[in-house]
């Protein structure tokens, strides 16, 4: 009986690694294409081609910027974080006319204090869960303890995944605060 559960097991963790694997092969293959683009979209602004270096920005990053601010953007420093962080949080950051600036409720200190704790709240709970599930799991045996592991396992993949919001959250509050600052 245990032996059918293990083979059940298995058997769909090789299906994920398999898909998992399909994934990342997609992934590489589009990596040199976006390379490509990159090299124009230099080109494009360079040679001061509006139209072109505005869409080759959205083609590669998935949001808009006025061609002035795609120069300016790609001048900076730190323009491929800045964009990674622009790209995550769309709804909270944008960068307008040179500036980065909060949009919306995110605007408002409010609400990133509220979002902060909240969010602290969660990841605290999460990473107690996390725990709990994995001592809980030294404490039985069979099916029980791999229902537990499993859990833990989801569990810490949740807390990573919060970990990294909350991580984004600071990064798009600092690019804003860094730039009031100078």
């Amino acid at each position: 009986m245990e032996m059918d559960i293990l083979v059940k097991v298995s058997s769909g963790l090789v299906a994920i690694l398999g898909a998992l694997f399909v994934a990342h092969l997609h992934r590489w293959k589009g990596k040199g294409v976006q390379a490509e683009l990159l090299q124009k979209l230099e080109e494009a602004v360079k040679n001061n081609e509006h139209y072109t270096a505005a869409q080759l920005f959205y083609l590669l990053h998935g949001f808009r910027l006025r061609a002035s601010d795609v120069a300016s953007l790609i001048a900076r420093d730190d323009s491929a974080f800045a964009i990674f962080v622009l790209r995550k949080r769309k709804g909270a950051v944008e960068y307008s006319s040179g500036v980065f600036q909060f949009r919306d409720l995110s605007r408002f200190v409010w609400f990133r204090r509220v979002s902060y704790i909240f969010g602290a709240v969660i990841g605290f709970a999460l990473g107690g869960w996390v725990i709990v599930s994995f001592i809980a799991a030294l404490f039985y045996e069979g099916p029980e303890a791999v229902v537990l592991i499993v859990l833990a396992s989801i569990l810490f993949v949740g807390f990573l995944f919060h970990f990294r919001d909350q991580y984004l959250d600071y990064r798009a509050y600092k690019l804003v605060r860094d730039q009031k600052l100078s």
